[in-house]
């Protein structure tokens, strides 16, 4: 049997994990009994598969798509109402609002741009881990993860709700049911 990924469950001063038995079942157990570890790695979703099996000699390859940004249009403060631009640099934010397709999404400037969808809080949820370590994002019972670090702060909810922040220029955006906004919060 082989463990996977991380504990499946606390209790006490003992923890459970998640295992594959040799038939493929999927169990739990207490985590202190030795059984053997199989590496795991998790592509965020819209990397493909393109060939390999992980090994030295056969590594794995992968493929990204491009970002199209042609069709999305950018803004800050309230965007039903401000004008947009294809050119998100020209905001001179590092936090504002993406519109694409008749869709919102919230957008941050880290290692290029980053753009958290409304309405798929898991596989964005999973976006944020990749984009800010998962050492730096917490899942709070299955409702909500929040990333943070030195400079944003990003919580994404599995109801499409969405918050980032940039904590150092005090600018925000938020997407919910009942608003949508991008303004500094302090000054």
């Amino acid at each position: 049997m082989y463990w996977l990924t991380s504990p499946f469950a606390f209790n006490d001063q003992s923890g459970s994990m998640l295992y594959i038995t040799s038939n493929g079942a999927l169990l739990y157990h207490n985590y202190s009994l030795s059984h053997g570890v199989r590496p795991l790695i998790s592509l965020a979703h819209d990397i493909e598969y393109v060939s390999g099996d992980g090994s030295m000699a056969n590594p794995y390859i992968v493929d990204a798509p491009p970002i199209n940004v042609s069709n999305a249009s950018y803004a800050y403060g309230d965007p039903e109402n401000s004008t947009t631009t294809t050119d998100y640099t020209t905001l001179n934010k590092t936090v504002f609002m993406r519109l694409k397709d008749g869709l919102k999404g919230v957008c941050i400037i880290k290692n290029g741009l980053q753009c958290f969808d409304q309405n798929n809080g898991l596989t964005e949820a999973n976006h944020a881990k990749e984009v800010f370590g998962s050492s730096n994002c917490t899942t709070y019972s299955g409702t909500s993860t929040m990333c943070n670090d030195s400079t944003y702060s990003c919580v994404i909810f599995e109801n499409g709700t969405l918050n980032c922040s940039n904590d150092t220029t005090c600018d925000y955006c938020n997407i919910s049911g009942y608003m949508t906004d991008c303004m500094v919060s302090c000054d």
